[in-house]
């Protein structure tokens, strides 16, 4: 999955990276906070045939340590506007990953009510839709097709009176990773794209607010004359995601549900769609301890062939106070294709299990 690691309530979960940032600078308007987390986190075999242990395919259980750090800076300019900047980066403990790797770098202006423009490297936007069910640790998104992170986008927020609004313009750009593709997690040179959502959000009802979304996002690839690294004649693709939640993560009973296609087009065969549909409930109680059920349902459609992957995935975590946390978390097969399809991912991973540690600063 790729762990968005929302901004979950501070008493259950303890899992927004900025949830306890620290000031280490505010003089005249300008300001610096710092944040970060230091994770360890034990996997089962199966976990680890999935690349969770970094790479290493001990093919046996295995923990894995890491860490993220994060600065987050700002300076008032004038009329009511802030010039912001932030830089955030991971680590862990393995030989490919023991240098500090960028997940988020960009800067922008603040304009208070009238949003935030940011250029950067960041989210593109989609999230905002598929954040709904991403709300576990490792198990969750196996049928979310959510963007990764890209280099050189030119991006707009907006949240007011209940409403959201994420959009954003992709400039030139090699070696994006773009999430799950033909094959999984696979990285394009992209020359343009764009990516628009939308969301209300309400206020309380019964238990909780409810929040209605939706996103839409078209890539073109740079493709010329047969030349496209890595992934054979892919033009470009596009995505669209829509979903609702109720409640809040963390405090008392939550819902949520997600539908998303994501479809690549080429130039010498049939489009490659992938279609995916998740729900998750949940409850957060008063002591800090959090429990989460779901369902992921995911489809390939590559001309003829189709495959399939379909999982719950378990999750339980207890939130000591707002600064450390544990969990445990599992999945079970719930009618994927057999081991022996020769799609990697679409297929029976067998059952899942992991347990881990973090402190949050």
């Amino acid at each position: 999955m790729k762990k968005s690691l929302l901004a979950l309530a501070v008493a259950s979960l303890a899992a927004s990276s900025v949830a306890s940032a620290a000031t280490v600078y505010n003089k005249d308007g300008t300001s610096m906070d710092i944040y970060g987390r230091v994770q360890s986190v034990f996997y089962n075999s199966n976990m680890d045939n999935s690349s969770k242990l970094g790479g290493r395919n001990y093919d046996d259980n295995g923990a894995a340590t890491s860490g993220r750090l994060g600065l987050d800076l700002r300076s008032d300019i004038g009329y009511g506007v802030a010039g912001i900047g932030r830089m955030e980066w991971d680590v862990a403990d393995s030989a490919a990953n023991y240098n500090f790797k960028v997940r988020d770098i960009y800067v922008g202006l603040d304009f208070g009510a009238g949003g935030v423009v940011k250029v950067g490297r960041m989210n593109n936007g989609i999230n905002l839709v598929n954040d709904i069910t991403d709300i576990f640790e490792d198990q969750a998104c196996w049928g979310n097709w959510d963007d990764e992170r890209h280099d050189a986008l030119v991006g707009y927020e907006f949240s007011n009176s209940g409403f959201d609004l994420r959009a954003s313009y992709q400039l030139p750009a090699n070696g994006q990773n773009i999430g799950k593709g033909p094959s999984e997690d696979v990285v394009f040179d992209i020359d343009s794209g764009f990516t628009v959502a939308a969301g209300y959000t309400t206020p309380t009802v019964g238990f909780g607010p409810i929040s209605f979304r939706a996103g839409y996002s078209d890539f073109t690839t740079q493709y010329k004359d047969g030349n496209l690294t890595p992934v054979n004649d892919v033009k470009g693709f596009n995505q669209y995601a829509v979903g609702m939640s109720w409640g809040t993560v963390g405090n008392g009973l939550y819902l949520g549900a997600l539908y998303n296609e994501k479809k690549f087009e080429f130039t010498s065969q049939d489009d490659v769609k992938l279609t995916g549909y998740e729900a998750v409930v949940g409850y957060g109680f008063n002591n800090g301890l959090t429990v989460l059920a779901g369902y992921n349902y995911g489809e390939k459609k590559d001309g003829e062939d189709k495959a399939k992957i379909a999982r719950v995935p378990l999750f339980a975590n207890y939130a000591f106070n707002a600064n450390f946390n544990a969990w445990v978390e599992t999945s079970f097969d719930a009618g994927s294709d057999d081991k022996n399809t020769k799609d990697a991912y679409f297929t029976d991973h067998g059952n899942m299990f992991s347990a881990g540690m973090r402190y949050t600063f």
